[in-house]
């Protein structure tokens, strides 16, 4: 064996002791299962190599010498002559070229592929491009010879079978078959409906680059599906048009990188806007729900008063007098109020309605002005009493609309006629005043934004509300009804803190 006094490169004190002896047996080594110790060695040096890529810090190496024919010349024994050595100089040189030349090799291989990869991938881009701009070309039309569609809720579909109708919701799953075939599954709050688009209804650019939590609109036949079929309620929907009404955000953005099941639990909790989507958290929402509605009805059943019970329904004006009927017309209740409010009549329907600037002009037709005496003007934001003063004249409830954008919160929708003015509406009841606030919401992303800009607040404190418009944004509205208010006026009581049962307000907090 040649240059058997090679060693390595001597380690000075201060350094860590050298690392353990690597050994490598051509023959009984294995590259694969070995580790580099004597019972499981390496099987080649460029295995070694790749475990110890730094050729100026390597440990001893440590190579099996097969065994030699000795001859009487031959003063060294046989152990002497095979087994374990040290490997040699050149040995090592020649190892650390051939891995430096497959290195290079290896890189250049790399390269290449990177750049055949990125030729690969800008092609696709090149033949993605063409198609979505042939598909911006694609414009769905209804058919005028089918019949009118009906809107319905997902959870009217098993009674409209076989009828045309209009469904609305977000794109809660998502799947394409080939070019010509593409599944959604629609959910609107009331159930899950399979949707299936055929032909040119899938080829269009909003197909192509439909995203989950898009909202879009549906028309078509449901259609029962056999018994080896799968589908939510047994059936599906055949489109035979449909509409993007909010396109949610694809790619990096997508709502699958924003949250998901695995995600950590502090970020579920931030996301929780989002994460009440799922399928699981929505049903957990759904079963509080009947749990609460099991509870209340027992305790109605038993005779029990439930003392500040929750409303929300789906119209203001229809809210009050559909309540108000169901009060009038439950005996015992209907009592009292005779008892208390003996002159109560129903209001008639429809209520009155009344734009911000007529009250303005009514309120000086009236003489009711500001205490320094000056009229009321347009943008003047009207306070409680006035307005109450304005409403007892009138006599009867006032449905008060489209106040100006300066006064109202942000978030509530311009008219389309004249920005200045908010789609909104209080409810004043005569004796009472405001009973009930509502508006509909601004649903495009950029009025939103514009919006936080003017009133100075940042985006980011509003993330959660923002998602809302970014992940399939609708035309949405919200109110919010003074439930006491309300008792103060049907029962004509002095104030409102009677209707409480235990009123709390700025210096009394006991019992």
């Amino acid at each position: 064996m040649t240059d058997t006094n090679f060693s390595l490169r001597q380690q000075p004190e201060d350094e860590p002791a050298l690392l353990t002896a690597v050994y490598v047996h051509e023959t009984q080594g294995s590259d694969k299962m070995g580790d580099g110790s004597m019972d499981q060695p390496f099987q080649t040096m460029t295995r070694v190599l790749q475990q110890y890529p730094d050729p100026h810090h390597l440990p001893p190496i440590l190579v099996w010498v097969p065994a030699k024919t000795t001859t009487a010349l031959d003063e060294r024994l046989p152990e002497e002559v095979f087994g374990y050595q040290p490997i040699s100089f050149s040995a090592l040189k020649k190892a650390l070229k051939r891995h430096g030349e497959q290195l290079k090799k290896a890189q250049r291989q790399g390269e290449q592929a990177t750049t055949e990869q990125r030729a690969k991938e800008m092609v696709q881009a090149q033949e993605r491009d063409k198609t979505l701009q042939v598909a911006r070309e694609l414009v769905l039309t209804q058919d005028p010879t089918l019949s009118p569609a009906v809107t319905i809720k997902i959870r009217e579909g098993i009674a409209s079978r076989g009828q045309r109708v209009k469904i609305s919701g977000w794109v809660h799953r998502l799947r394409v078959q080939g070019k010509k075939i593409m599944f959604v599954v629609l959910r609107d709050g009331t159930g899950y409906l399979q949707c299936i688009l055929q032909g040119p209804l899938c080829q269009t650019h909003d197909a192509l680059t439909l995203s989950l939590e898009s909202t879009i609109s549906v028309y078509g036949l449901i259609t029962e599906l056999p018994d080896d079929k799968s589908a939510p309620e047994g059936h599906e929907l055949k489109v035979d048009y449909w509409e993007v009404i909010g396109k949610a955000p694809g790619g990096d953005d997508a709502i699958t990188n924003q949250v998901s099941a695995g995600s950590d639990p502090s970020i579920r909790y931030d996301l929780r806007h989002l994460v009440l989507r799922e399928e699981k958290t929505a049903g957990i929402i759904k079963v509080r729900a009947r749990v609460l509605k099991a509870i209340r009805d027992h305790f109605e059943d038993r005779g029990l008063t439930e003392v500040s019970p929750p409303y929300l329904l789906v119209r203001l004006e229809d809210l009050i007098a559909d309540v108000i009927d169901r009060v009038m017309d439950h005996a015992p209740t209907a009592k009292i109020i005779a008892q208390l409010h003996p002159t109560f009549k129903r209001p008639q329907r429809p209520f009155l309605r009344m734009d911000y600037v007529e009250a303005i002009q009514t309120l000086e037709r009236f003489g009711i002005r500001k205490e320094d005496g000056t009229p009321y003007v347009v943008g003047d934001d009207i306070p409680e009493a006035p307005e109450r003063a304005m409403t007892d004249k009138i006599g009867v409830p006032i449905l008060l609309c489209r106040f100006p954008t300066a006064i109202k919160s942000f978030y509530m929708k311009p008219c389309p006629e004249d920005e200045q003015f908010t789609e909104s509406v209080d409810l004043l009841m005569p004796g009472v005043g405001e009973c009930a606030g509502a508006s509909m919401r601004i649903s495009d992303l950029e009025t939103l934004l514009r919006a936080y800009e003017r009133e100075g607040l940042r985006e980011k404190d509003y993330g959660w509300y923002t998602d809302q418009r970014r992940f399939g944004t609708v035309e949405h509205g919200g109110y919010g009804v003074g439930v006491e208010r309300f008792v103060t006026w049907i029962l004509g009581l002095y104030t409102i803190r009677e209707t409480c049962l235990y009123p709390r307000f700025y210096g009394r907090a006991f019992p």
